[in-house]
């Protein structure tokens, strides 16, 4: 037997094989075995790894760059393993689910200008409104770019991995089995889902994460490719935990350019969860997808 493209290949019972080889759910479901699979065969060696990177002088739940650049990674080993196997079992090229195209690069600096407009603007309305009080960081001008360097590697990492694990292969087979709409809306709830276990998360924060579910989703759509969104992602984690030092997810950074700290209301503020938390922040993701829209409204 050929394994090699089997998926596509139609037999078996009408509800679980269609005209074009096994149906999309059937699909998306062995790319989430596959992934889990693969996930628990590197957790012994990555928990080892990452308890000898975290430093102990640094208090939970402050993560330096190294810590979570092998944390994603090791996320991100998964991630294209299951999507590596799902290309081989339909016979397709590994870039196919949103990783080709001839203007990926360009996307890429699009989104990542967008993302870094957007969080920024989102800061500068918390200061502006007496939200969150700006400080340095406290370090010097070499520490200052060798971070600046770490933790801009990491946001790429980040939003590669994300991207590539919720809308890469997923999305793809989603899209052709039930329509861009019903893909859009389930790894969107997937992706909030998954942030639901952050130590920080509140609702505020689940609900931004699924709007920018939804925006990352709609660039797949007039771009074909995931590099708008991986710019995005990566642009908003970089300005949050490198630029001004903000808590992501209730997570803190070490080693960043600024500091802000929340202060009154926490609904306004973010409190703890940073501004991710804060309702300025429901309102700016819309913001950032007018301004896609006019950028690729053309599309």
């Amino acid at each position: 037997m050929r394994i090699r493209g089997c998926l596509l290949r139609p037999k078996g019972p009408v509800w679980f094989a269609g005209p074009v080889g096994i149906r999309a759910g059937w699909r998306a479901v062995l790319f989430l075995l596959l992934l889990v699979l693969m996930a628990v065969i590197i957790i012994v060696p990555a928990t080892v790894i990452l308890k000898h990177l975290h430093h102990h002088h640094l208090p939970h739940p402050v993560f330096s760059a190294r810590f979570v650049l092998f944390n994603e990674v090791f996320l991100l080993l998964p991630a294209l393993g299951a999507t590596a196997a799902m290309a081989f079992l339909e016979d397709a090229p590994y870039l196919g689910y949103g990783l080709a195209g001839p203007a990926k690069w360009r996307d890429f600096c699009v989104g990542f200008i967008v993302g870094l407009v957007g969080l920024s603007l989102l800061v500068a309305a918390l200061i502006a409104t007496g939200y969150g009080t700006p400080s340095a960081g406290g370090f010097g001008l070499a520490a200052n770019l060798r971070f600046g360097l770490e933790w801009l590697l990491v946001s790429f990492v980040i939003g590669f991995t994300e991207e590539v694990l919720f809308r890469g292969y997923l999305f793809a087979t989603l899209s052709r089995g039930a329509g861009p709409l019903w893909a859009t809306l389930i790894t969107s709830l997937i992706f909030a889902s998954a942030h639901g276990h952050n130590a920080g998360e509140t609702l505020i924060g689940l609900v931004l994460t699924f709007e920018a579910a939804l925006l990352f989703c709609y660039t797949i759509h007039v771009t074909r490719s995931l590099w708008l969104a991986i710019g995005l992602h990566a642009a908003w984690d970089y300005a949050e935990n490198y630029i001004f030092g903000t808590r992501d997810s209730g997570t803190a950074c070490y080693g960043t350019l600024l500091k802000l700290a929340p202060h009154g209301n926490v609904y306004l503020s973010g409190g703890l969860t940073g501004p991710e938390g804060s309702l300025f922040a429901l309102v700016m993701v819309p913001l950032m997808g007018l301004a896609l829209f006019a950028r690729y409204r053309a599309v």
